[in-house]
């Protein structure tokens, strides 16, 4: 019945000459169904007897109003005629796909060029209404995560409700799934807003994207972003892993080990989510360390994945510096800063990560070992006049060292 109703509808929007051949196939399609399939069709009720309506002087269809009228009988022993489908209340699941010609140029208006902070009531609506535009609806809500004070009206308007079953309406929409993900992201900018998308079961929507849509990167890596940015709090970082959230972002890892992109978001979220003593062993059991480290190997070219992985090293090593050590994590960070010797973000973090790693058993020699020290050096030489690079460089040595970081920093100053 759902592809009835939708032909029945196309055949009217093609009444251009150059759409000939095209609508005599739809007209054949609809009249095979109406003479072999009308039991299954009449489900459509009322709102069939307006399509029919709309495509009466085709020929073909002359033809099946003459037998509607004055022959019920040949639709089935129990049909009974006109009176029965008017009687019959079209169900929502086919008014809610149907978007008239006139109807399709005025969302596309509401959702193209009416700016959200005037309209964001009427796309909500519009996302309720007509499933066809939640994809493009969503969208417009992921471009303005810039203005917190709109997201917020959003969210009152029922938007954060509608994005979430648009999500559960179409589980493996690849592009329905990116785009809500993004729209999520973009609503949790408010400690309000956060919180009522965690109780309308925002994360586990976005969970669920994940593991649905496996193959998809663009799913992967705005469901990674969207996680990282509901995770701000304590609760939530409980919640994210208690849903899965760990898995599903090391799933991604390792599906997509070629996408800088989902291993910066990945790494992002795994270091908001993974700073927390009760995940320690969850961390360690999923694997996250190595493949944070196998991350930056693969993408050693990449700043933005070197940085995000090591924020995320950087949380870990607060409680499992020595595992990171063990995995390879100080070779992989001054192998960061040899490829990106002028990168002051970069030079800046990997001593900050050496700093922390080198207070681990064996932290020290590995440094040694791996050139690091001589790294360090070299960060500080090409970026004399950073105030990071110079006292993230400092303390690093000075873990190192043994000494303390104002020694350092003294012995330094005399060169």
């Amino acid at each position: 019945p759902i592809v009835l109703y939708t032909f029945l509808r196309l055949i009217t929007d093609h009444n251009r000459p150059v759409f000939d051949e095209l609508r005599g196939r739809e007209v054949g399609l609809c009249v095979d169904l109406l003479r072999n399939r009308f039991a299954d069709c009449m489900v459509i009720g009322r709102d069939l007897v307006r399509l029919l309506q709309d495509v009466a002087r085709l020929e073909p269809f002359e033809d099946i109003w003459r037998d509607l009228l004055g022959r019920p009988s040949v639709f089935g022993a129990n049909f009974g005629g006109v009176t029965q489908l008017m009687s019959t209340r079209t169900p929502r699941v086919f008014l809610q796909s149907r978007l008239s010609p006139d109807m399709e140029t005025h969302v596309s208006f509401v959702l193209k060029q009416v700016k959200i902070a005037a309209g964001h009531k009427a796309i909500v609506a519009l996302m309720n209404a007509h499933p066809v535009v939640q994809e493009l609806a969503c969208r417009k809500l992921a471009t303005y995560s810039w203005r917190a004070s709109i997201m917020v009206k959003v969210a009152e308007a029922g938007g954060i409700d509608a994005v979430l079953a648009a999500m559960n309406a179409h589980p493996r929409s690849a592009a329905m799934q990116e785009q809500a993900c993004r729209a999520l992201k973009s609503l949790a900018v408010s400690g309000a807003n956060t919180v009522r998308m965690t109780k309308a079961g925002g994360i586990e929507a976005i969970v669920a994207a994940m593991k649905a849509n496996p193959g998809s990167a663009p799913v992967q890596e705005r469901a990674c972003e969207a996680l990282a940015c509901l995770s701000a709090s304590a609760e939530n970082k409980v919640n994210v892993a208690l849903a899965g959230g760990i898995e599903a972002v090391m799933a991604a890892m390792k599906a997509h080990r070629g996408s800088a992109g989902v291993q910066v978001q990945a790494c992002w979220a795994l270091a908001i989510v993974a700073d927390s003593e009760e995940h320690e062993v969850r961390v360690s059991e999923a694997g996250v360390i190595g493949a944070v480290v196998e991350a930056m190997n693969a993408h050693r070219t990449s700043a933005v994945v070197q940085q995000a992985a090591f924020q995320a090293l950087a949380k870990i090593a607060n409680r499992q510096a020595e595992d990171i050590v063990k995995l390879g994590g100080i070779k992989a960070v001054v192998s960061a800063m040899n490829a990106h010797r002028g990168s002051a973000a970069v030079q800046a973090e990997a001593c900050a990560t050496v700093a922390l790693l080198s207070c681990a058993a064996e932290g020290k020699v590995k440094v040694a070992l791996a050139g690091g020290i001589d790294a360090i050096i070299a960060a500080m030489d090409a970026h004399r006049r950073s105030a990071g690079v110079q006292e993230k460089a400092c303390a690093a040595l000075a873990n190192v060292a043994g000494a303390d970081k104002h020694e350092v920093q003294g012995a330094v100053a005399k060169g």
